[in-house]
């Protein structure tokens, strides 16, 4: 290591906030590393009157964590009449899921409940509506079932929906608890005016 090196080195340490005499000593004379560590502990110090160094992120920035006894909830109504199937349940399950908050946290229910009405309307894209088919299965072998969206749309309409929700919902009792704020209706209304849905 040069002289310069060493020198370099102190500097750093003394901005650190280190005491450079300890790595003079390995390699300097007592005499000399006294000197040369008083005069840039003294030119530091006067350095950090003149410049204000910042403290860490950390001193301000901290993680704010929510609790679901101080969580407020908001009701939203979605009409889903012409919509896509798939574009309108990623919006619903961020909804669900509280996403778009700036308290979101992953272990809490954060999420809000939706309304959705109009749900025998919803829009599919090219031949899913008899293409796209779902699996039944009870555990006995040979009763594997099988049914398209056009026979639940005439049916169970709500299911279309649900089913296509619930799949991005985590697999777990949160994600079952997220999933009962869903309230699905054909038609176009719904039995909770008394809490002032907000339109989206």
């Amino acid at each position: 290591m040069d002289r310069k090196t060493k020198f370099g080195s102190v500097a750093l340490s003394a901005l650190a906030g280190k005491k450079p005499y300890m790595i003079f000593n390995k390699a300097c004379p007592s005499g000399q590393a006294f000197i040369l560590s008083f005069l840039i502990v003294s030119i530091v110090d006067k350095a950090r009157s003149t410049i204000h160094f910042l403290p860490p992120f950390s001193k301000y920035m901290k993680t704010t964590l929510a609790k679901k006894e101080t969580v407020q909830r908001k009701w939203y109504v979605v009409d889903a009449t012409g919509q896509t199937l798939g574009r309108l349940s990623v919006k619903i399950a961020n909804i669900l899921r509280g996403r778009g908050k700036p308290t979101y946290t992953p272990h809490v229910d954060t999420g809000d409940f939706v309304i959705i009405t109009n749900a025998e309307k919803v829009a599919v894209t090219g031949k899913k509506e008899e293409k796209k088919t779902y699996m039944f299965y009870t555990g006995w072998v040979g009763n594997e079932h099988y049914r398209t969206l056009a026979d639940f749309r005439e049916k169970r309409p709500d299911f279309i929906l649900r089913h296509a929700i619930k799949g991005m919902m985590p697999r777990n009792n949160l994600g079952r608890q997220m999933f009962r704020k869903l309230k699905v209706y054909t038609g176009p209304n719904h039995p909770h005016e008394a809490q002032e849905p907000v339109a989206l």
